[in-house]
């Protein structure tokens, strides 16, 4: 912001000028998504500072749940980018900034915590991180600012998530049924449809494994999801490495409809 906005904003109203704040970090968190997407949650850069200046905007307004979900979609960043340990950071930082205000999304802070615990084979923090969303999810009410940030059925798929990386394929395959049953066709069932093929596969159960493959692509070639695209294209390479006979024909029809769905997007 330049000398002559600052002048702008010292002058008006104080009432506007927090107006203006909360507008300004609630455009800065949409254009950050949009670009992040766009870039195929590749290029990180441009995306972090629009939620670093929503999540100033926001603290400057007074807003802190507007903050910390700035904080926490920054904290994506790391997590599904290659760097969990900035993500674990960001995610602290997102608790932080939401326990005075909302348990709501301190539980989905820690749930996220725990997921970038997890891909680092950090069990006992991962167990502790889920444990703390698990107190603060008994905690929400209806005064909550942000009551609907985390659902049971976002818990089952953040710990089903968690539980994958951390090779507990039968605890995974449970949690992440659950929250797939919880789910209409969407992104979010095309990432849980993949994640299951994967759990399936680490039990050893390639035909159920086949069978969440197919669904996963079909829901991809829907959405256009990247995240459910790049969950779908590992399951698909590791079930191809472990299928004979029949199962193999149809690993091998699977990597054939996901060129043709990779080709399309």
């Amino acid at each position: 912001m330049d000398g002559e906005d600052r002048s702008f904003r010292t002058v008006m109203p104080a009432r506007w000028r927090r107006d203006l704040d909360i507008v300004e970090a609630e455009a800065a968190l949409l254009v950050g998504r949009l670009l992040w997407d766009s870039a195929g949650r590749r290029d990180p850069v441009a995306a972090e500072e629009l939620f670093d200046r929503a999540a100033r905007r926001a603290a400057q307004a007074g807003d802190s749940v507007l903050q910390a979900s700035a904080v926490l979609r920054a904290a994506f960043l790391g997590l599904y980018g290659g760097d969990p340990r900035a993500g674990i950071r960001r995610c602290v930082q997102a608790a932080f900034i939401a326990a005075p205000v909302s348990h709501a999304l301190f539980a989905l802070a820690r749930l996220h915590a725990a997921e970038g615990h997890a891909m680092l084979g950090h069990v006992g923090e991962c167990e502790r991180a889920l444990a703390a969303a698990r107190g603060a999810m008994a905690l929400i009410d209806a005064d909550d600012p942000a009551s609907g940030a985390c659902p049971a059925r976002t818990y089952r798929r953040l710990a089903g998530a968690a539980q994958l990386a951390l090779g507990r394929y039968a605890e995974a395959r449970v949690e992440l049924g659950a929250a797939a049953a919880a789910h209409e066709p969407g992104r979010v069932l095309a990432l849980l449809c993949g994640q299951l093929t994967l759990a399936c596969l680490g039990e050893g159960d390639v035909d159920a494994a086949l069978r969440y493959l197919w669904s996963a692509i079909e829901l991809v070639e829907l959405t256009g999801s990247l995240g459910a695209l790049a969950v779908a294209s590992r399951a698909t390479r590791e079930l191809v490495a472990v299928s004979s006979g029949a199962a193999r024909g149809g690993a091998l029809q699977a990597v054939d409809r996901l060129l043709a769905v990779s080709a399309a997007g």
